[in-house]
C-alpha cells in the first residue's frame, strides 16, 4: 500500500482570548464639541458670497441679454414676422449644473415680471399629452402664486394650446377682486409672454419638440410664446435634431454660458484666497480642489460643496475653531476659551513657530496676552 493512501489530515480550531485594547492617549489635543453656531455663520458668509459671485458671473454673460431678448420679441415692429422668438442657450459638454443655470435663469425672469415660466425636462415630457400638462400644470402654479387667483385647471383630457390660450385670456381680463391693483395694470396694458424653456434639447425625443414647434406656430398669433433651448454642445446640434420645416419656424439668437474656469477664477480671488474671509485652505486641499474642478467635472455646485465639507471637517470637535474669525473678533473668542482649549490649542503644531519666536509656552495664549494671536491675521493678509 502505497504511504500515501493511509494518509490523513487533522484539522484543528484554537481559540486565544483577546488582549484587552490599551486606550491611547491624545497626547492633550481633545476631542471637543462642534461649535455649531460658529460654523454655520462662517459658511453662511462664504456661501452668500459665492452666491453673490455666481449671480452676477450669469447676469454678466447671459441673463441680461436673454431678458432683453424676450421684452424685444413683441415690439410692434416685429410682431408682423411671423416667426418664433427662440433663444439658445449653450452651457458646455462637461458641465452638469444645466438645470441649477436653468433655475437661476427662471428666478430672474420673475424679477423681471415675467411669470408665465415653465422648464421642460425630457423624463417629464415623454409625451405630447405629457408635456401640454406640464406647461399647463406650471403656468397655472405661477399665476397661483405670484396673482393669487383661484381659478381651476380644466380636466385633464382637456389639456391642450385651445385650453391654454382660453386659460391665458382669462387672465388678462380678470375682474380686479382677484388681482391686487398693481399686477391687474401690468397684465392689461402690457401681456406678458410665454416662455419655455426646454432645458436639455439632447435628451428629447425630435418628434415632440417638432409638434412643440407646430403647435407654437399655429398659435404665435394669439399667445406671446417664447423658447428657450438649452444645449450642451452647440447650435450645430440642433439643426441636426430638427428638420429645416421646423428650424424655419424659428427666430433664433445664441448665447453662451461662463465657462467654468472663468467662474474658478472668481471664487479663487473672491473667496478661496480673498483677505476678507477668515478661512482660508492649505496648498493640498486647494490643488485637489481645483484639479477636480478642472480635469474632472467642471461642476459649480460640487466646487461649492467641497468647500463646504472641506470647512466642516477642518473645525469639527474644536471648540477653539472660533477662533477663525474676523481680526476685530479674536480678542474676544480668545477670552472665552476655556484652559482645556488654550492647552489644546497649545499642543497645535502650527503654533509652534509662534511659540519659538516669543520665547514663552504659557502666556502666548494666555488670557491676559492675546496680542501675538493678532500677528497671525497680519501675516494672514501679507501672504495672501
Amino acid at each position: 500500500m502505497d504511504e500515501y493512501d493511509s494518509a490523513s489530515i487533522n484539522k484543528g480550531c484554537f481559540v486565544h482570548k483577546p488582549e484587552k485594547v490599551k486606550s491611547k492617549k491624545s497626547g492633550g489635543n481633545e476631542i471637543l464639541p462642534l461649535v455649531k453656531e460658529h460654523v454655520e455663520s462662517l459658511w453662511s458668509e462664504i456661501e452668500t458670497k459665492i452666491k453673490d459671485i455666481e449671480m452676477k458671473i450669469y447676469i454678466e454673460t447671459f441673463v441680461n441679454g436673454i431678458v432683453n431678448f424676450i421684452n424685444d420679441s413683441f415690439q410692434p415692429s416685429l410682431q408682423k414676422i411671423q416667426e418664433i422668438p427662440a433663444a439658445v442657450l449653450v452651457m458646455g459638454v462637461n458641465m452638469p449644473d444645466h438645470s441649477h443655470i436653468f433655475n437661476l435663469l427662471e428666478k430672474h425672469l420673475h424679477l423681471n415680471d415675467i411669470y408665465s415660466t415653465v422648464i421642460l425636462e425630457s423624463k417629464k415630457c415623454t409625451s405630447v399629452p405629457n408635456m401640454l400638462q406640464v406647461i399647463l400644470f406650471e403656468i397655472h402654479k405661477k399665476y397661483k402664486e405670484f396673482f393669487k387667483l383661484s381659478e381651476d385647471l380644466p380636466k385633464k383630457q382637456e389639456y391642450g394650446f385651445a385650453k391654454l390660450y382660453e386659460y391665458y385670456c382669462s387672465i388678462q381680463v380678470a375682474s380686479p377682486k382677484k388681482k391686487a391693483k398693481n399686477i391687474l395694470d401690468k397684465t392689461q396694458h402690457a401681456p406678458k409672454p410665454i416662455v419655455l424653456l426646454i432645458q436639455d434639447v439632447e435628451s428629447f425625443n425630435p418628434e415632440i419638440l417638432q409638434k412643440l414647434i407646430y403647435l407654437c406656430k399655429i398659435y404665435s398669433g394669439k399667445l406671446p410664446i417664447v423658447l428657450i433651448f438649452g444645449m450642451a454642445s452647440s447650435m450645430l446640434t440642433l439643426h441636426s435634431i430638427l428638420p429645416p420645416k421646423a428650424i424655419c419656424c424659428l427666430g433664433l439668437e445664441t448665447f453662451h454660458s461662463v465657462p467654468a474656469t472663468k467662474y474658478l477664477t472668481r471664487i479663487i480671488e473672491e473667496v478661496i484666497i480673498s483677505p476678507d474671509l477668515p478661512f482660508k485652505f492649505g496648498p493640498k486641499m486647494f490643488r485637489l480642489i481645483v484639479d477636480s474642478v478642472l480635469y474632472h467635472d467642471f461642476s459649480v455646485s460640487n466646487l461649492t460643496y467641497m468647500l463646504k465639507f472641506s470647512m466642516i471637517e477642518h473645525l469639527y470637535g474644536k471648540t477653539y475653531a472660533s477662533l477663525c474669525c474676523h481680526e476685530s473678533e479674536i480678542e474676544e473668542k480668545v477670552n472665552q476659551l476655556s484652559p482645556k482649549c488654550l492647552q489644546a490649542l497649545k499642543e497645535l503644531p502650527s503654533l509652534k513657530t509662534m511659540r519659538d519666536d516669543f520665547n514663552t509656552s504659557d502666556d502666548i495664549l494666555g488670557r491676559s496676552k492675546p496680542q501675538p494671536l493678532f500677528g497671525k491675521c497680519t501675516q494672514r493678509q501679507h501672504f495672501w
